[in-house]
């Protein structure tokens, strides 16, 4: 076993911190008492972060040779007693994942605090130096940035989840930040004074079992409160990272710029849930609301039906709204409700996001007419489709559950604008999405997806200004992370950063960064991050990874042609693009060009990009690309051109 962070006196994670001097482990600055054996389990899962530790590796570690014990009961009881300790269930793991007929691995984020040699020494010769042999691209980009250790090294090493760690405690990751220059945004013009925000509930001594309602109770007050047109509500995704890492109601709320906010917990009381919700003004700190419902484990539906009343005669009233009466979609299966619930606590990478999608498929199925499904349903597909491998199977499940949606909810703001605009169909999408705008201007999800339609014509500065405007209503929904591609594409990096930053360490947050890198010219650190993106399936960075890895011209030839595949079975013409600009860097032009063709022809309007993406650059000086930027400039002009006669004809029908 690698006994590189062996070495470190202490970790955190969570709210627990683990004193290996004083084989102690804390939560918030308390101890919890936990065996030696639980205790030395997690020490050995700790040191090796998002790795696989095999049964045999426990045997060897805890029962070494000449240990005469009955091993497997012995292990499994100890694991089940640090479970107990950590509140983490196995069925919706936060921290220590099973790996059915392997092993266990760590999952949750690490910090390894007051660490000696944390991280293996690089080595200064040899194959496995980053920048040692760098590909014929690379060669030609004569970068300058400053070299950094062989992050390659960590990232295959410990995995894309503990490599990203380890790459952000090296602070490789700061070339994003210009020095840490921080962009606020105005958004007194847009978000009104009751905005408010949801924190994930506390599990206040309901048991492991239970734990995913600190997400699902949230996400669920947060839907319901999205009917109250008196009340600006974050979406969940926006206060998640709370969960890990705690704060009290005002900072959570100054952090979020938001009036007001909800927190609470629940706890197992004389057999039933017992779900305590209040609300807090966050300008000076008075407790507006508190109140209580409790249910059977078995009746989440009715405890769905108390919160909901309580949320109206309490929160809204507090507020000054009006009631939401027949408003709220209400579930009407236990069991459909209650998978429902765990699909909003899975993680949306592409093998967890296929676990949500069967556990929604079976809650819509047993109940056909709870609208949130069938929206969670429509973006978990969607998901799926993109980032993947789901394709055109999954763009179509996506649109028809999201169609299924807005027949139920036509109050909602449930769309298809994404769908249309990746297939293709700009116009359809501008349309539908002036339409939301219209009828809900104050949702951030509205502002987004015009910035979306914007994007694809081409219309950087539109797209940036509407990508500001969803981020001054709601400053933390992680699906604004797209934006960070508008500003990427703008060279405003700090600025993309801001939007990449919503989804944290995500497996697509990596692959984005990648292509930051690239255009950054930080050549080591775009292959660290293209080594962890594909470990992390992301396959369509495998290409950058063969090129800059100076692997043999056979297998970049092989890469290249798997990435033209990939990407001429693609819908959405900006993954084409992207491929094309990454196939143009990896010194393969004459599949750039095609796969750019193709982007161009599906609407995706990339006139400014074709001349100042830098990854772009090796294909201007080729005599049929003058003849790609007129197909774009002429997809730019028809969007202009419909976009003008509906403007003419509103304010024909308005006069």
């Amino acid at each position: 076993m690698d006994t590189s962070v062996r070495s470190a006196r202490s970790y955190r994670f969570g709210l627990f911190e683990v004193d290996l001097n004083n084989a102690q482990l804390s939560r918030k600055g308390v101890r919890v008492r936990l065996q030696e054996q639980p205790f030395h389990i997690l020490s050995l899962l700790l040191s090796r972060p998002g790795q696989i530790v095999t049964r045999d590796d426990f045997r060897r570690e805890l029962w070494p040779a000449g240990t005469y014990v009955d091993f497997d009961g012995s292990l499994n009881a100890a694991l089940k007693r640090l479970r107990s300790a950590l509140d983490d269930d196995p069925d919706n793991p936060r921290f220590i994942e099973t790996i059915p007929r392997k092993g266990y691995r760590f999952i949750g984020p690490v910090e390894v605090i007051g660490a000696e040699n944390t991280v293996p020494p690089f080595p200064q010769n040899g194959s496995d130096q980053v920048g040692a042999g760098l590909s014929r691209a690379a060669q030609d980009w004569n970068g300058t940035a400053e070299p950094v250790p062989d992050a390659r090294v960590i990232a295959r090493k410990y995995g894309w989840t503990g490599g990203i760690l380890i790459l952000l405690m090296l602070g490789t990751l700061s070339v994003y930040r210009f020095g840490g220059k921080k962009y606020d945004v105005n958004g007194r013009t847009i978000a009104p004074d009751n905005s408010l925000s949801v924190l994930p509930f506390a599990n206040g001594g309901a048991g492991p079992a239970f734990d995913y309602l600190r997400f699902a109770l949230a996400s669920d007050i947060v839907t319901d409160l999205t009917y109250a047109r008196s009340v600006s509500v974050r979406p969940f995704a926006s206060t998640t990272k709370y969960a890990a890492d705690p704060k009290d109601p005002l900072t959570a709320g100054r952090e979020m710029k938001t009036s007001y906010v909800v927190s609470g917990d629940f706890i197992n009381e004389g057999g039933k849930l017992k779900v305590t919700a209040e609300l807090t003004r966050v300008s000076d700190g008075r407790l507006l609301w508190r109140d209580s419902a409790s249910a059977a484990p078995d009746e989440l539906v009715r405890l769905h039906e108390n919160l909901s009343e309580r949320l109206q005669n309490g929160v809204i009233t507090a507020l000054g709204g009006q009631q939401m009466v027949g408003a709220v979609p209400a579930p009407h299966s236990q069991r459909a409700y209650d998978l429902y619930l765990r699909s909003v606590a899975i993680p949306r990478d592409p093998g967890p996001n296929r676990a949500a999608i069967a556990a929604l498929n079976e809650s819509v199925a047993e109940d056909q007419d709870y609208a949130p499904a069938w929206v969670e349903l429509g973006w978990r597909y969607y998901f799926d489709a993109e980032y993947a491998g789901g394709g055109e199977p999954s763009y179509k499940k996506s649109s028809e559950a999201i169609t299924r949606a807005a027949a139920l909810d036509p109050n909602g703001t449930a769309n298809s604008i994404n769908l249309n605009v990746e297939h293709g169909d700009l116009l359809e999408g501008y349309d539908k999405a002036t339409r939301l705008l219209a009828r809900r201007p104050d949702a951030s999800m509205a502002h987004f997806q015009m910035s979306y339609v914007f994007r694809y014509a081409g219309l950087l500065d539109q797209a940036a200004r509407e990508c500001d405007a969803a981020l001054a209503i709601d400053p933390g929904d992680f699906i604004f992370r797209s934006c960070s591609k508008v500003f990427m594409y703008e060279g405003n990096y700090p600025r993309a950063q801001v939007f990449l930053d919503l989804d944290g360490n995500s497996g697509w947050s990596v692959r984005q960064r990648m292509h930051f890198a690239l255009r950054q010219k930080n050549l080591p650190l775009a292959l660290a991050l293209a080594t962890i993106a594909v470990e992390g399936g992301y396959k369509d960075s495998q290409v950058v990874l063969t090129d800059l890895d100076h692997e043999p011209p056979v297998s970049l030839q092989t890469a290249a042609a798997q990435e033209e595949t990939f990407a001429s079975g693609q819908n959405d013409p900006e993954e084409k693009y992207e491929v094309a600009a990454m196939l143009s860097f990896a010194g393969q032009p004459d599949r750039a060009m095609r796969v750019l063709n193709s982007a161009i022809r599906r609407n995706y309007c990339a006139t400014s990009l074709l001349e100042t993406d830098p990854l772009i650059e090796p294909l201007r000086t080729r005599n049929d690309f003058p003849q790609l930027k007129a197909l774009a400039e002429t997809c730019q002009e028809n969007f202009l051109t419909h976009v003008k006669a509906e403007a003419s004809a509103a304010s024909f029908s308005t006069n």
